[in-house]
């Protein structure tokens, strides 16, 4: 899974900020690799591709819903860690505030501003805990799983409304808010039939 993250997270860093890592560090794959950031999203998207070939490439095939319950948690949990060092890295910013707890990041903005890297560490311990909190409960496979994307994609769609350095796709429309609100449906949409289909296990 951390391989897997970093590796999808670079990868999604090279294809959002394409145009400026190759004028930086030319074409070849290894300079790009090693110049790229990393993206957030493609984290959370190789931690599942990770699971899914986990499961897939065992000899004794097991459930991808149940190890999934038990492992999206977790992600969310490293997530969170990963936002610390955006914090102190002073990337992921917000735009400005007036609020008390607005922070200026010395190189990167004049005014205080939103530190949505701390809103983002928040709100993925809250996902975290709310997770785990359902998985001991013990619901039909799925609902852990389905449920926590879903709370995540809607507060990190919340969290998006104050960034200020994402890609902008379709007017202000960021490519996170439209990948966040496909998740959003998707899992909603999957918690939905487990909810009406699934027995209580």
């Amino acid at each position: 899974m951390i391989y897997m993250g970093m590796l999808c997270a670079k990868s999604l860093y090279i294809l959002l900020y394409w145009k400026n890592l190759s004028q930086l560090a030319g074409t070849s794959i290894g300079s790009l690799y090693a110049s790229a950031g990393y993206s957030s999203l493609g984290v959370f998207f190789g931690y599942i591709l990770a699971i899914f070939l986990f499961v897939k490439l065992r000899i004794k095939r097991i459930s991808f819903l149940k190890v999934a319950d038990y492992g999206i948690p977790f992600t969310f949990l490293v997530q969170a860690f990963i936002k610390v060092g955006c914090l102190a890295g002073g990337c992921c910013y917000g735009k400005p505030t007036d609020l008390p707890w607005g922070v200026i990041f010395p190189g990167q903005t004049e005014v205080p501003v939103h530190p949505t890297q701390l809103y983002s560490m928040l709100y993925l311990l809250f996902v975290f805990f709310i997770g785990r909190y359902i998985y001991k409960k013990g619901p039909p496979v799925g609902i852990t799983f389905f449920g926590s994307i879903f709370l995540y994609s809607v507060l990190r769609y919340l969290n998006e409304l104050l960034r200020v350095d994402s890609v902008n796709m379709i007017g202000t429309i960021t490519l996170a808010q439209i990948a966040v609100i496909a998740t959003a449906c998707m899992s909603g949409a999957a918690l939905i039939i487990v909810l009406l289909t699934r027995r209580r296990t």
